[in-house]
């Protein structure tokens, strides 16, 4: 069934989609596996830029043969110099809360763009999580710790945090742990380990979910948000999507292979749910365009006057869009609830 879409075609030219994929010998494809499944990468590699921070470099992507995940072919020795300060999950501090008619026309901004309604997916999940306010909750990757901030003024008191690429700076041990660790470095019998788009960044996910699996209690519940690869904004911005964000996903799974890694490590999923935003679409026709970053386009966030309002057609059309890819099952990122047996 084909998609309806309104407006300027924001795919990037058959020129450069073309220029951004290359053939290489099956000697050379056969060293690489897919992170996913273990199985061979097809000979035929998108190449695709750094384009969040701006550092630039293009880097190889493999396409599994058996479920189709994409695999980054070599991992930088420097991966850590692509996670500067500027991340956005390291960024700490609490904006100014707007008042009177800023404070509405700020609700109805974020609600349009990612904010609000990715709250609302939050509370949904978390309504069917059903954790006492005394549940032990570890949060891997956890940035500077905005969700455990969130945790910890609803109530819960028994949280800890931990990232691979935290600052020196941002460890700390109140009101809460967060620490630059690995999860194999954490001790057992969590009630909820959570990966909030964090999965994609390891270099091998198999065992990493080994790890978590190890660590949760009987009856345990990783909860996992990760970009999917078979979906719409993929095959319709090719290496211009945004998910790619390469070099830092390491890999870009399907929903296939989810299933699979979930029934490997003896996990039941009891919710799955795609929660694709409009975000996604104006920012990667934005890379389409040659951008770097997101302060481009109809952006909703960059301010009233000077996109918003001018853009509000564009911006009403990619949310309800982005609501119907959801729905349909074609978003660019799902979330998942996965069960340890009791």
């Amino acid at each position: 069934m084909a998609l309806p879409w309104r407006g300027e075609n924001p795919r990037c030219s058959k020129e450069s989609i073309n220029s951004r994929v290359v053939e290489i010998s099956t000697d050379k494809s056969n060293q690489q596996g897919c992170r996913a499944c273990g199985k061979k990468l097809a000979s035929k590699r998108y190449v695709v830029r750094e384009r969040q921070l701006g550092i630039g470099g293009d880097f190889e992507y493999g396409e599994c043969q058996g479920c189709g995940s994409l695999s980054i072919v070599e991992v930088p020795t420097d991966l850590e110099r692509y996670y500067g300060r500027s991340y956005y999950s390291f960024v700490s501090g609490t904006p100014i809360e707007p008042t009177g008619w800023r404070r509405v026309e700020s609700k109805v901004r974020k609600e349009l763009s990612t904010e609000l309604r990715l709250d609302r997916i939050a509370r949904k999940v978390w309504r069917r999580l059903g954790l006492s306010h005394d549940a032990r909750i570890l949060d891997v990757g956890c940035g500077s710790g905005k969700w455990l901030q969130q945790l910890h003024v609803a109530g819960y008191g028994n949280l800890c945090g931990i990232d691979a690429f935290l600052a020196p700076e941002l460890e700390r041990t109140e009101p809460f742990r967060i620490g630059r660790k690995s999860i194999e470095e954490m001790d057992g019998g969590w009630d909820l380990i959570a990966y909030h788009h964090v999965l994609e960044h390891v270099i091998d996910p198999v065992r990493e979910i080994a790890a978590a699996r190890k660590r949760l209690r009987p009856g345990g519940v990783l909860l996992v948000r990760v970009p999917v690869a078979d979906c719409w904004a993929r095959r319709r911005f090719g290496t211009c999507w945004l998910q790619w964000d390469a070099p830092r996903h390491l890999w870009l799974p399907t929903r296939r292979a989810l299933h699979r890694l979930a029934s490997k490590h003896q996990f039941s999923i009891e919710y799955k749910a795609d929660d694709s935003v409009a975000f996604s679409i104006w920012a990667s026709q934005g890379y389409a365009k040659g951008f770097s970053g997101f302060d481009h386009g109809c952006n909703p966030s960059r301010g009233t006057l000077k996109t918003y309002l001018p853009n509000l057609p564009v911006v009403l059309w990619q949310w309800v869009f982005s609501a119907w890819l959801n729905i349909t099952g074609q978003g660019d990122q799902v979330t998942m609830i996965w069960r340890k047996p009791s």
